[in-house]
């Protein structure tokens, strides 16, 4: 299945520069992710930590750019389509095909965080 993804680069005033990964799923809901130390891992066999934050229902947060109510700033770094593979509660395999960022990635629950792993 086809969907979409976006990563922003986010200047937080409290939490520090993090990327925000948001993928649209097929119930509508948008999973939502912050990668605290560097964007998606690069390398095949790289791993990053990804800490889970609460689903949002409203696209209009994928490709969002400028600042938010507490001051923080937003840029979109990347956005594009998404091949979801697999996809249950616990693991995710997707395909990005974006402008930026291309590439096969696991995604992986480890309670209450995920762990992303690039594959290809």
């Amino acid at each position: 299945m086809h969907t979409k993804f976006s990563i922003q680069k986010h200047y937080g005033k409290r939490s520090g520069i993090h990327w925000d990964l948001r993928i649209l799923m097929p119930d509508g809901k948008i999973w939502s992710w912050a990668l605290p130390k560097q964007q998606l891992p690069t390398v095949r066999g790289e791993k990053r930590l990804a800490v889970w934050v609460d689903d949002k229902h409203i696209e209009r947060y994928m490709t969002f750019q400028g600042f938010l109510g507490n001051g923080d700033r937003v840029e979109l770094y990347d956005y594009g389509l998404v091949i979801l593979h697999k996809f249950s509660k616990f693991r995710l395999t997707v395909e990005f095909q974006g402008k930026v960022v291309n590439g096969i990635y696991d995604f992986i629950k480890t309670d209450p965080n995920w762990l992303i792993l690039k594959t290809r």
